[in-house]
């Protein structure tokens, strides 16, 4: 709330709503009534977070609307420098930034921060077609609270359709926004996001045995038949390796839990010559996902995939604690 506050562009009306939340939101909310913002109680809980940033959205006001989180952080420059790049850009539909990880302690992750593909860097505006190409080769590199739209552009697409895409509604929304106008990206880290081993992502993440949600979303939008045209064969093979790559996390899962028929079945969809393929020539990093998926499969056959299984992802649950830690600078002791 305070870097909402002190951002250096003067006509902002912020208001919190709050999903019958369980802790002392409201009166912390509360207590910046005095500095003009406005609280707000969402009396239903509905589909997670989704749901209640639809209702938040329903009473924004103003000709732009930005959906912050109540843990991140943000630039004092974000809202300035938006406003300014919609006012040099009239088409867009909305802009979005690029975000810097942090942990409980506000202090930067080894896993990072956003920013835009190299290949992409020579532009800050991006069609439908470049959009949804993009990010079937780069997966989304945008997210929902460095975003900010305007009010026109929801009444005419709607809000996030959590029912049918649950934690990948944002994709689905910036594709549908994508359709009236451009997306506008700044590529600075202006946002920084906040990442802790209690949020319910990384949760349904550790133990989930489906695809992600965001593959849900963009094979909806591949099996539309006047999208098909728009989309390079080159873009939906490193998707296909991708989805590959995530269906090999979902069997180590099936392994955890004891359904050894399961995780062979979805391996051995996995484990095509193609998704190696286009792995070892476009995205090298994600070979290690087929290697793991490779004794997965063996060891399955085998007769002992629950312990590979159970191994796996001890080491995998090691390697994602690592990314979670600080980055160590000079002063560090």
């Amino acid at each position: 709330m305070d870097s909402i506050l002190a951002q250096d562009y003067p006509d902002i009306d912020v208001f919190v709503c709050d999903n019958c939340s369980s802790d002392n939101t409201a009166e912390i909310a509360k207590s910046y009534e005095n500095r003009g913002v406005r609280y707000f109680f969402n009396p239903v809980i509905s589909g997670g977070a989704e749901g209640n940033w639809n209702y938040a959205l329903t009473l924004a006001k103003g000709p732009m609307i930005a959906v912050y989180h109540a843990d991140d952080l943000y630039n004092p420059g974000i809202v300035r420098k938006q406003v300014e790049f919609f006012k040099s850009n009239p088409g867009v539909s909305s802009v979005f930034t690029m975000t810097q990880l942090i942990d409980e302690k506000d202090r930067p992750v080894k896993k990072g921060s956003t920013s835009l593909p190299i290949e992409l860097r020579k532009k800050n505006v991006f069609n439908f077609e470049e959009l949804i190409n993009a990010v079937l080769e780069y997966t989304n590199f945008m997210i929902v609270p460095s975003m900010m739209t305007k009010k026109e552009v929801l009444e005419k697409v709607g809000n996030f359709n959590w029912p049918e895409f649950k934690s990948a509604a944002d994709i689905d929304l910036y594709l549908r926004m994508s359709q009236t106008g451009p997306i506008g990206i700044i590529d600075e880290p202006l946002h920084q996001y906040r990442i802790s081993t209690h949020q319910d992502s990384n949760v349904i993440h550790n133990s989930r045995t489906h695809l992600a949600h965001f593959f849900w979303v963009m094979d909806y939008w591949l099996e539309l038949p006047e999208i098909s045209q728009s989309i390079k064969p080159s873009a939906r093979r490193v998707y296909d390796m991708y989805r590959a790559s995530d269906q090999v996390l979902c069997a180590m899962k099936m392994l955890v839990q004891n359904k050894p028929q399961d995780a062979k079945g979805l391996l051995l969809q996995a484990m095509k010559t193609s998704n190696w393929m286009t792995g070892l020539s476009f995205q090298p990093r994600r070979v290690p996902y087929f290697l793991a998926g490779l004794f997965l499969l063996m060891s399955t056959m085998a007769g002992f995939g629950t312990f590979s299984g159970k191994l796996t992802n001890a080491l995998y649950q090691k390697y994602l604690w690592h990314m979670r830690q600080p980055v160590r600078t000079i002063d560090d002791k």
